[in-house]
C-alpha cells in the first residue's frame, strides 16, 4: 500500500470514528486503529480529542500498553499531571520492557531531569538487540525534539541509519527548525508532502517554517491546504490568522481566530496567538484581556504555557508602566516555584535565583539583586545567563555579572523597565 492510500484509509477510519462519537454511538475498532487516531490528534494539537480517544480505547483494550503510554504522556502534555502519570506507568505489568523504560524516560524528561533520563535510555540502546536500534534511535529523537532538546535529539538521530525513512526526516526537519534553520527545513517537508499529500501536519509545519521566513503568502497558502484536508484544523486556522495579520488583514485575521475558537473552545494557543497580534496592532489592552483569557483556559496547570502566558503578561504591564502588577505576576510565580520545591523531590525550582534576581532588578531593589545574582551563579549560572544576559553588555561572562552590577545597577534597572 503506497503513503497515500495509506493516509487515505487513516482519514476514512478518522472519519468513521469521529461520526460515531458525535452521534454518541458505539464503534468498535482495532487497537491499532485507534492508537493512530489519539497519535494524529496528539501531534496535531487537539490534547482534549486525544484523551477522549484514548480513555474509550482503554474500555475496550485496559491493558494495552501504548495505550497506556498514550494516557500518561497525555496527563503530563495536557494537564501537567506528573504525579498520575507515574501512576499509569506503574500500571504497565513488565518494567524490563523498551516500552515501560521509554515512557519513564519521558517523565523524567518533563520533570527536567534530562540527564537520568539519557542515561537510562543509553543504558537501554546499549542492551537492545542491533535490529532494534535504529527504530530506538528516531524515537528518542522524535521525544527529545518534543520536549524541544534539539541538542539530544540530533545526538540519538544520528544512531540511526534509515535516513530515508519519514519519521527520520520529519525529526530532522523539526530540530532544523528549532536551531532556526528554517530554509532547510521548509525543503525537508516540502519533500515529505510530495509523498504524503493528506499529513495536515506536514503541511502546517511547512507553514510554520515559511511564516519565520517572513514568507507569509506561501505559508497562508499550506495553511489553506491543511484546512482543505481537514476544515477544524487549529494549528492551520491560528497560521493563517497570523498570516493575514501580518499582511495588514486585521478582519480576515479575527475571522480565521474565531473559526478556530469555535471548533476549538478554551483554547489557549489560539489566545495567546491572537494577542500577539493585537500587539502587533498597537493594542496592548485587548492583547492583555486574551492572555488573562489564556491564563484561565491553562486552568493552573504548570510548566511553560503559563511561564510563557505571565512573560507576556509582564512585557505589557512594563510596556503600560503598570510596573507593580508586573512583579506582583513574577513574584507568584516564583513563590510556586519555591512551593513546588517545598513539596516535591523533582525540579530544580530551587536554584532559580536568576528569577528573584529579576524581580528584585524590576523593582530597583540593589542589595537584594546583588544577592542573589551571587547565588545565582554560584549555583546555577546556566539560567542566570538564560534569563539576565540582555541586561549586561554583549558577551560579559556570567562570572563578571556581580562585579558589574555593584557599579552599575542603575543601568541595569533602567534597562529592564524600558
Amino acid at each position: 500500500m503506497s503513503n497515500l492510500e495509506r493516509e487515505q484509509e487513516f482519514l476514512r477510519q478518522l472519519r468513521l470514528y469521529e461520526n460515531a462519537r458525535d452521534s454518541g454511538e458505539a464503534v468498535f475498532m482495532d487497537v491499532d486503529e485507534l492508537c493512530d487516531i489519539v497519535e494524529y490528534y496528539q501531534v496535531n494539537g487537539k490534547l482534549d480529542d486525544a484523551m477522549e480517544c484514548v480513555d474509550y480505547a482503554l474500555t475496550i483494550y485496559p491493558d494495552h500498553l501504548p495505550l497506556i503510554g498514550f494516557k500518561a504522556r497525555l496527563l503530563v502534555l495536557r494537564d501537567g499531571n506528573l504525579d498520575e502519570a507515574y501512576q499509569w506507568l506503574e500500571r504497565m505489568d513488565d518494567h524490563d520492557s523498551v516500552d515501560y523504560h521509554y515512557l519513564q524516560a519521558e517523565l523524567l524528561i518533563a520533570e527536567g531531569r534530562i540527564e537520568e533520563a539519557d542515561t537510562l535510555m543509553q543504558e537501554v540502546y546499549d542492551n537492545s538487540d542491533e535490529d532494534d536500534r535504529d527504530d530506538l534511535g528516531i524515537d528518542m529523537a522524535m521525544l527529545y525534539a518534543d520536549y524541544e532538546q534539539p541538542a539530544l535529539a540530533l545526538e540519538w538521530l544520528r544512531r540511526s541509519e534509515l535516513t530515508t525513512h519519514d519519521d527520520y526526516q520529519e525529526t530532522k526537519a523539526r530540530i532544523l527548525a528549532m536551531e532556526g534553520n528554517y530554509a532547510e527545513a521548509a525543503e525537508i517537508f516540502e519533500r515529505l508532502i510530495d509523498d504524503n499529500p493528506y499529513s495536515t501536519f506536514y503541511w502546517v509545519q511547512l507553514a510554520t517554517a515559511q511564516f519565520m521566513l517572513q514568507r507569509t503568502e506561501e505559508s497562508i497558502n499550506s495553511c489553506e491546504y491543511a484546512i482543505a484536508i481537514e476544515p477544524t484544523n487549529r494549528e492551520a486556522l491560528v497560521m493563517k490568522a497570523s498570516g493575514l495579520n501580518r499582511l495588514g488583514n486585521a478582519k480576515g485575521a479575527k475571522e480565521y481566530f474565531d473559526l478556530a475558537r469555535k471548533y476549538h473552545p478554551h483554547d489557549v494557543h489560539t489566545e495567546m496567538c491572537d494577542a500577539l497580534a493585537q500587539m502587533d496592532n498597537g493594542h496592548p489592552q485587548e492583547a492583555l484581556a486574551l492572555l488573562r483569557r489564556a491564563e484561565q483556559y491553562a486552568n493552573g496547570r504548570q510548566g511553560s504555557i503559563l511561564d510563557e502566558i505571565h512573560m507576556e503578561q509582564v512585557r505589557i504591564l512594563l510596556m503600560l508602566n503598570r510596573t507593580d502588577e508586573a512583579i506582583k505576576i513574577i513574584e507568584e510565580d516564583i513563590a510556586r516555584f519555591i512551593r513546588l520545591s517545598d513539596t516535591e523531590t523533582r525540579g530544580e525550582w530551587h536554584d532559580r535565583y536568576d528569577l528573584l534576581a529579576f524581580v528584585d532588578a524590576l523593582a530597583g531593589r540593589r542589595d537584594a539583586f546583588l544577592d542573589h545574582l551571587a547565588k545565582g551563579v554560584e549555583c546555577a549560572p546556566q539560567y542566570v545567563t538564560d534569563t539576565l544576559a540582555p541586561l549586561f553588555p554583549e558577551g560579559m561572562d556570567v562570572k563578571e555579572y556581580v562585579e558589574y552590577a555593584k557599579t552599575h545597577f542603575d543601568n541595569i534597572h533602567q534597562k529592564i523597565i524600558q
